[in-house]
């Protein structure tokens, strides 16, 4: 088993847990707990990463499913919200994010896999989550990135079969530093996903720039996400073959 990361390059950005409001709400844990508290609701495990998984595959057919899934939820939940309460609870970018200039296509291309990876994309996060030991709410939270980062370059960037294995492994990577206590170092991640460990330091460093460091995510969204993924893993149980007997 993986030595627990002592290099900087191994050091989560921040311990202590998820973010709400605009500004920084911490949680105290200790040490190797889970980032933070998750709302109540009885599922099974693994539940939340199979979810993450058929949004993902989602996304690559619609770039906006997540966002018009989820905006659908938020009004079957919060009819009476204000627009200023909605846009908290809702995907999408923040005023500090839409001020900013969308990068080009150039500059996202080191998310692009010389080919299509052969490992679908279920089973890649599979793997990801057995060999991450972190709580599936980081894959959730992970998610959030992504489509945040889908939603703020107005086109210049749209998930694809050559670019989803490499951009939610860059997102896992920069979550579970910003949300959990146990971080491993970038070697580590690197092996889990299949990627060489400079690589995963470039990856890291140009999500981090894409997304302007801002990692934080709101209770009301996580919530709307955390709801959104149960259904998928429902439906995608539904919609699975039944194993031969």
């Amino acid at each position: 088993m993986p030595e627990a990361a002592a290099s900087p390059e191994g050091v989560a950005s921040c311990a202590s847990g998820l973010c709400v409001g605009a500004t920084r709400s911490c949680t105290s844990r200790s040490s190797g707990s889970a980032s933070f508290h998750l709302p109540e609701r009885v599922r099974e495990k693994g539940d939340l990463v199979k979810g993450v998984a058929q949004a993902l595959k989602l996304a690559i057919d619609d770039p906006f499913a997540l966002q018009k899934y989820a905006r659908k939820n938020a009004g079957q939940r919060s009819s009476g919200d204000s627009s200023a309460d909605m846009s908290r609870s809702t995907p999408g970018v923040t005023q500090r994010h839409h001020n900013k200039t969308p990068h080009s296509k150039q500059f996202f291309a080191i998310f692009d896999s010389s080919v299509i990876p052969p490992i679908a994309v279920d089973k890649y996060l599979v793997r990801l989550a057995t060999t991450f030991k972190c709580s599936e709410a980081v894959f959730v939270c992970a998610l959030v990135l992504v489509d945040r980062l889908l939603a703020c370059q107005s086109g210049q960037l749209s998930l694809t079969k050559m670019n989803v294995h490499r951009l939610f492994l860059a997102s896992l990577v920069v979550s579970v530093k910003y949300h959990e206590d146990l971080v491993y170092c970038n070697k580590h991640y690197g092996k889990a996903g299949g990627v060489h460990v400079r690589e995963v330091n470039r990856l890291e460093h140009i999500l981090l720039i894409a997304l302007d460091f801002d990692l934080r995510i709101h209770m009301e969204q996580y919530k709307l996400y955390e709801e959104m993924l149960l259904d998928l893993s429902v439906i995608q149980a539904k919609s699975s073959p039944l194993p031969e007997k």
